[in-house]
């Protein structure tokens, strides 16, 4: 009994947790970096910026003075839906979560020494909250469930950047990822009336999850650049696989039944079971053409295929199995003034899960993203404002609010938006 009541809370967690998994299915997806995060994230060849700890710290060689930057996605709104879910006596309804964040994303801390530039950076690539509340009521039942969600991924580490020759450079980057993924819901079920009493049920159920999943690991990073001509850089950075160094994961499950004034009471309380998290192998290749009204940026990211089990101790619950993938990010870089940049940028993101077949739980989604902004240049700072958005559309495994097993054959249509916008700024030394 007690694997069972594990299993269920497990498997109600991981497929509530479709914004909680972009670092591994939907990797890059939310702005990161400096003038980066307002340019689609296209990094790989974008000489001189102190996000080269993020896309390649080659890069980092031709920062020309020991400085401080910060960006950050200062207000993200999104909204998460996922149509035709089954329900009770055989209805269907859509389910809704929103949220709302305000985290910093970077914070970098580069020093010069001759042709070599070191950095120490605290990273924030993924962070989401998001929460939802639904209502279905039908002749014979009333279920009412709340879900609130948060995940953020958090790298800490040093970089550096070696200066060769004015046209070629070479670095490397370690960073110790934390992941967090925090989950709570809290379902009530009302089942049919007492004849002689029409306001009493005849069953209800009480269930509440609670539960908290944070492992550790280290990835490494190395790139180089070269600039081909005064038109034309090239850029390729590598990010190897996550080395998980620990892990902890404590789920509470409750689940409280009242039928024919029996009373029935199932729980697990404060347990401990092993999880993982791991971030692929990743090699992204750069372009920059330099013309005279300012830069035109392209990055084409592979992501190599992963297989492994959220819940070790588990292996049917939630094993994630992602395939071969290509990311694409164009961006642009226009000098309006010496002092003021426009910049902008496309990106498609596909999921790493190319098909749900044969699977027990997960989602699949493909983002289209779109970024603009502007980037303010004093002799001493650096000021950037934008917005981004992205979309995507998919589908998921779906199945009842309150049914613990689901119908692996159900699919659900998903369909994501998130409007955010983003703010930079740095100080040169």
């Amino acid at each position: 009994m007690k694997i069972i009541i594990i299993a269920a809370c497990l498997l109600i967690a991981v497929n509530f947790s479709v914004l909680g998994q972009t670092g591994n299915i939907n990797r890059n997806l939310l702005p990161v970096g400096d003038q980066e995060a307002l340019t689609a994230n296209t990094g790989t060849a974008y000489r001189g910026s102190n996000g080269g700890v993020f896309y390649n710290p080659a890069l980092l060689a031709y920062i020309p003075n020991s400085q401080v930057s910060m960006s950050g996605s200062t207000y993200i709104n999104f909204d998460h839906r996922v149509k035709s879910m089954p329900g009770p006596d055989n209805t269907y309804n859509d389910s809704v979560s929103r949220g709302f964040n305000a985290v910093p994303s970077t914070i970098i801390s580069s020093v010069k020494y001759g042709d070599f530039v070191g950095t120490f950076s605290v990273l924030v690539p993924d962070n989401l909250a998001y929460s939802s509340y639904s209502k279905i009521r039908t002749t014979e039942t009333s279920v009412f469930q709340t879900v609130s969600a948060k995940s953020s991924e958090l790298w800490i580490g040093l970089s550096g950047g070696w200066k060769i020759s004015e046209n070629f450079s070479v670095g490397a980057g370690l960073h110790l990822i934390n992941y967090d993924f925090l989950y709570n819901q809290t379902i009530i079920q009302f089942k049919g009336v007492y004849p002689e009493r029409e306001s009493a049920p005849v069953r209800t159920d009480l269930q509440l999850t609670d539960g908290r999943i944070s492992t550790g690991a280290l990835s490494g990073s190395a790139g180089v650049y070269y600039r081909i001509n005064d038109s034309f850089d090239i850029g390729l950075k590598t990010q190897s696989r996550s080395l998980q160094q620990w892990e902890k994961t404590d789920f509470l499950y409750y689940q409280l039944t009242y039928q024919d004034r029996n009373q029935k009471v199932d729980g697990l309380f404060p347990e401990q079971v092993r999880a993982d998290y791991r971030l692929p192998l990743d090699a992204t290749i750069g372009f920059s053409y330099n013309g005279k009204l300012g830069k035109l940026l392209f990055d084409i990211s592979r992501q190599d295929g992963h297989k492994y089990n959220t819940f070790p101790d588990y292996p049917s619950i939630n094993r994630i199995e992602t395939e071969n993938t290509i990311r694409y990010n164009l961006g642009t870089e226009l000098n309006y003034s010496k002092r003021l940049q426009l910049l902008g940028g496309i990106a498609y993101n596909p999921s790493a899960i190319h098909s749900l077949d044969g699977k027990r739980s997960g989602t699949r989604e493909d983002y289209k993203s779109v970024f603009m902004g502007f980037y303010l240049k004093g002799e001493n700072t650096r000021t950037g404002l934008g917005i981004f958005y992205t979309g995507s559309n998919g589908e998921t495994i779906c199945g009842g609010p309150v049914e613990i097993f689901l119908d692996y054959n159900a699919r659900c249509t998903v369909r994501t938006q998130a409007v955010g916008a983003v703010l930079s700024t740095g100080f040169v030394f």
